[in-house]
């Protein structure tokens, strides 16, 4: 299969050979141009070196393109911001036509401990293969390579990165019809359905404890894994796998990676009540956690898993086997809105959850809550986020209330002082159907220092300039003589 891309077999390119001929001698004698690629794919255990001259060469090349992409992004007028996955794809389309690869290709094809390779560091050079390999018939002979071997692989933490990799790039998602599914299965190539077919009976068969090994112990590759297989699974099987997990969701929402595995979870089911099994460990108070709920929320990976709950789930008022669970978070929606986890909780219960909005307004109206809420740097998000979806849906009403309590209070000072302070208010005065936004504007002006050199206030002040509630001589008279605001900006 590999006969074609070995017709020309250097280790090393004419201008690596340049760079490094002084440190590793002349091709040919004894650096990694030294033999025939098939010499150095049969000394993976023997001669490890070689190999790990190769994986040198491939991560700088890597870096290398890396710079290349950051720097042309720069470089355009207005940049198109790629996400990281785009960024990703783009940067391996380039890595697949470089010479680099070429060779990593020819060892991985013409090894004879496949599986050796994937057990240790050198995966990366089987997931690059993995991932640039588009040929079926080459797909098919690798697969065959790894015939049998898949339980071992997905026992380790390299092993699972090449599965979840070969199942990512190779298998198709089967959430479609069975007569399609039936389709998709025939024109599947026999070995590396084959190889799927041992991934998924792995995950389905496994038990609890094997499962969550998978999801939390075997770092990204194992929770990659379960994720990519966990998508081609018919719904019923799916089912079956995610209550594999009841009463362990505590222990997935603590882990860097078991989280990702429940977020997963909620998405690709349709069904909630696949998924119910969350609420249930979450307000089970049996153990030493009385408030199992808020703890997630406030974890450093947990709070994901919720966010992705609110979000998917259905935006009709809690069920009766819902009002416990949500009833806990809601009633530490301040002490949850200054938390630097909590925060994106409330936020996201705001947004995809209306009959818990009047729950949280309340928690911000009571005493001079809506204040503190202005003070703290993550509780005023929640704030925002209440200010902009109220005027976004017109609900002038309940957006009065909470701008009658933020242009009355005897706070005005310190909160401009403040970054959380001035974005409240700059949020507040955008909305042109605000009737006092011009009397709040004079409110602040009138507490601003002479000669003010915060910057929070001075980026207000231009904030005031730019909505035309302030003129621009008047705000030059309060900044000091450093950097007073733009002119007409816009």
């Amino acid at each position: 299969a590999a006969a074609s891309w070995l017709e020309q077999p250097s280790w090393q390119s004419a201008s690596a050979s340049s760079r490094t001929s002084k440190k590793r001698g002349k091709r040919g004698e004894g650096g990694i141009g030294a033999g025939s690629t098939e010499d150095l794919a049969q000394s993976v255990v023997e001669v490890p070196s070689k190999l790990e001259e190769l994986l040198k060469e491939l991560k700088a090349e890597k870096n290398r393109l890396a710079d290349e992409i950051k720097k042309a992004e720069e470089k355009k007028d207005k940049p198109d911001k790629m996400d990281k996955q785009e960024k990703s794809e783009m940067l391996h389309d380039r890595f697949a036509t470089t010479d680099a690869f070429r060779r990593c290709r020819e060892a991985v094809f013409v090894s004879d401990n496949l599986k050796g390779l994937c057990l240790s560091a050198f995966s990366e050079f089987v997931r690059d293969v993995v991932k640039g390999t588009t040929d079926p018939k080459h797909r098919d002979d690798l697969a065959a390579k790894l015939d049998g071997q898949v339980a071992d692989l997905m026992k380790s933490q390299h092993g699972s990165q090449v599965v979840a990799s070969i199942v990512e790039a190779w298998v198709p998602e089967l959430q479609v019809t069975d007569p399609e599914f039936q389709r998709l299965k025939e024109e599947a190539q026999g070995s590396v359905h084959k190889l799927y077919k041992a991934c998924e009976s792995q995950v389905h068969q496994a038990g609890q404890d094997e499962l969550l090994r998978f999801c939390n112990d075997l770092g990204f590759g194992g929770s990659r894994c379960v994720q990519e297989i966990f998508s081609r699974l018919k719904s019923n099987v799916q089912e079956t796998v995610a209550q594999k997990l009841a009463g362990r969701t505590q222990d997935l929402c603590k882990s860097p990676h078991g989280n990702f595995v429940l977020s997963h979870i909620i998405q690709k089911l349709s069904v909630p009540k696949a998924w119910s099994f969350i609420i249930e460990d979450l307000r089970n108070t049996d153990h030493a956690d009385p408030a199992p709920a808020v703890s997630v929320a406030t974890s450093r990976y947990g709070y994901r898993v919720l966010c992705d709950f609110c979000e998917y789930r259905s935006p009709k008022p809690a069920e009766p086997d819902e009002e416990e669970f949500f009833g806990v978070i809601l009633d530490k929606t301040f002490e949850l809105s200054t938390n630097d986890f909590g925060h994106h909780v409330i936020c996201a219960l705001f947004e995809h959850q209306p009959w818990s909005q009047q729950i949280i307004l309340g928690h911000m109206l009571k005493d001079d809550n809506v204040v503190k809420f202005a003070e703290d740097k993550h509780a005023v998000y929640v704030l925002e986020k209440a200010l902009k979806h109220l005027r976004s849906v017109g609900d002038r009403a309940r957006r009065g209330q909470l701008e009658d309590k933020l242009s009355a209070t005897d706070k005005l000072k310190t909160l401009t002082e403040s970054q959380p302070g001035s974005y409240t208010f700059k949020e507040l005065l955008e909305d042109t159907a605000f009737n006092g936004r011009g009397a709040v504007a004079q409110s602040l002006v009138a507490v601003i220092p002479k000669n003010t050199t915060n910057k929070n206030q001075k980026r207000l002040l231009q904030d005031m300039v730019n909505m035309r509630l302030v003129s621009y001589e008047d705000a030059v008279q309060l900044c000091s003589d450093t950097k007073p605001p733009e002119r007409d900006v816009l």
